[in-house]
């Protein structure tokens, strides 16, 4: 549901496929013990690696490759 939220939001300040989505876990401590859940946050692409990364989907994406969900 986070993710969902934050992948609504993004739109509104840049381009998020621009952007780099982070996963992290956060820890909590409740009366049955310790779980984790799941924390989503992104930003835009700032090195110059980063912004390269970029260069190489936008030339595999030229080449229409057959992308299959297995």
């Amino acid at each position: 549901m986070v993710f969902l939220h934050l992948v609504r939001i993004i739109p509104k300040v840049s381009e998020p496929a621009l952007g780099i989505f982070q996963g992290s876990f956060l820890k909590h401590s409740g009366d049955k013990g310790d779980y984790y859940s799941v924390v989503w946050d992104w930003r835009e692409r700032e090195t110059e690696e980063e912004i390269e990364q970029l260069e190489h989907i936008a030339d595999f994406m030229a080449t229409n490759p057959k992308l299959v969900d297995l």
